[in-house]
């Protein structure tokens, strides 16, 4: 039988686990920016979208925003 809203739950709300729940702990090897290779379909996109026409005005930070896209 389920419990009542706010019933089966620790301080907070927070689920202190139980059957199924278990709560391991290991480490995970977080790969670095170079670590990373994008689809070729965004690759696609991305080159695809540089070609459009961009206002003068806008130039700079079109150029900024695909230089940061790439990193």
């Amino acid at each position: 039988m389920p419990l009542p809203m706010g019933m089966g739950t620790g301080a907070g709300g927070m689920d202190m686990g139980g059957p199924g729940n278990a709560n391991t702990w290991r480490k995970v090897e977080i790969p670095g920016p170079d670590d990373y290779e994008p689809p070729e379909a965004f690759r696609k996109a991305l080159l695809e979208g540089m070609k459009d026409p961009v206002p003068e005005i806008y130039r700079q930070q079109v150029r900024r925003y695909y230089e940061e896209l790439v990193k």
